[in-house]
C-alpha cells in the first residue's frame, strides 16, 4: 500500500512491518505474541537507530530503549506497587539511563495524580516548577515533588 510517497508493507495480520519514506529511509517493526510493538529499526543515510521495548509479565511497560552505533539510552519502569493508605492506588518508578528515578502515583482508574523525585543538576539554583496558572516558582532544590 502506498500513502503519498511512503510505501508501507503489512503482515498477514495487518500490522505495519516496514515503511520506506520518499527519501529512502527504511523503518522496520517487530511485534511480540501479544501484538505489541517490541522493536523499531530506522535506517537512513547509513545510520541505524533501534528502539526496543520490553514488558513485565503483567503486560505493563518494563523498559524502553534507544540503541545507536555510539551508545544505548534505556529507561526502565517498575511493576505497579501498592500505595499505603490509598486503596486501589499504585505507583510506578521510572529510572532513566543516568539512574535518576521519578515515582509517579496513579489512582485506581489510572489517573496520574502525583510525581516525586524529578532531579536537576546538582548545584542548580535556577530549577523551577510551574503552578497551574503558569506562574514559575524557583525552587533551588535538587528534588521536586509535584501534585495535581
Amino acid at each position: 500500500m502506498t500513502l503519498g510517497l511512503t510505501n508501507v508493507t503489512h503482515s498477514i495480520a495487518g500490522y505495519a512491518v516496514a515503511t520506506t519514506n520518499p527519501l529512502g529511509g527504511v523503518t522496520t517493526y517487530q511485534y511480540d505474541s501479544y501484538s505489541r510493538k517490541v522493536k523499531t529499526t530506522n535506517i537512513a543515510n547509513g545510520r541505524e537507530l533501534k528502539r526496543v521495548t520490553t514488558y513485565h509479565d503483567s503486560g505493563s511497560l518494563a523498559t524502553s530503549g534507544q540503541i545507536t552505533e555510539t551508545g544505548t539510552n534505556t529507561t526502565s519502569y517498575s511493576s505497579r506497587q501498592a500505595v499505603a493508605g490509598k486503596p486501589e492506588a499504585y505507583k510506578i518508578v521510572v529510572t532513566d539511563a543516568l539512574k535518576n528515578a521519578t515515582t509517579n502515583y496513579y489512582s485506581g482508574s489510572g489517573q496520574h495524580w502525583r510525581s516525586e523525585g524529578a532531579t536537576y543538576p546538582v548545584g542548580s539554583k535556577n530549577a523551577s516548577a510551574s503552578k497551574s496558572d503558569g506562574e514559575s516558582m524557583p525552587t533551588g532544590l535538587k528534588g521536586v515533588s509535584t501534585e495535581w
